[in-house]
């Protein structure tokens, strides 16, 4: 009764803590951008402010629930490795062991998520920037008909999205799958 009182008291300061410093970053961003010359503002991406704001201002929210996971999480696996061998005896290192060899591939998983996540993310601007495009110019699209050009070109943009995006969802089940194998403290 007592962890899970604490546990929910962690929880909620750490979503205070993150809302707080997701606040300031999109005040720092948006304030940045405010005071940017014309020419400055007109080198940046359509969208980059947004993204600035909602992706990476979104992940001080995130980020902040994994600081205590850095001493916390060392500390309980050397707590479970002695409980482990308090009930098991030497036979708790096969487990171990099970689990180290797992790390290589959990490693590779996570750099070829993180490079898919990259890519999804550079194919959505880029679709994203093609569909503005014709709805900015969607008068001068419809008066000399290229409706059917412009929809072919942001659907191939869509497809190389979302095939981005499979394989991404496809390296995180199998990145799941690995970690559902290991055996846990």
């Amino acid at each position: 009764f007592g962890r899970s009182l604490m546990e929910h008291h962690y929880t909620i300061g750490m979503q205070r803590l993150g809302i707080k410093a997701r606040g300031i970053a999109t005040s720092k961003v948006f304030r940045k951008a405010l005071s940017l010359k014309p020419a400055a503002r007109a080198e940046l991406a359509e969208g980059a402010v947004d993204r600035l704001i909602t992706v990476d201002a979104a992940r001080f929210y995130s980020t902040v629930w994994c600081w205590h996971g850095i001493w916390a999480g060392a500390f309980q696996v050397a707590a479970n490795c002695l409980m482990l061998f308090w009930y098991l005896g030497p036979s708790m290192f096969a487990g171990l062991a099970v689990m180290a060899q797992l790390v290589p591939a959990s490693t590779v998983l996570a750099q070829r998520a993180a490079h898919l996540r990259r890519a999804a993310a550079s194919a959505t601007a880029a679709r994203v920037l093609a569909a503005l495009e014709v709805l900015h110019g969607l008068g001068t699209v419809k008066a000399l008909g290229w409706e059917d050009p412009c929809l072919i070109r942001v659907s191939l943009l869509r497809d190389a999205e979302l095939r981005k995006l499979h394989a991404l969802a496809r390296t995180s089940g199998l990145a799941g799958a690995v970690a559902a194998l290991a055996p846990s403290l």
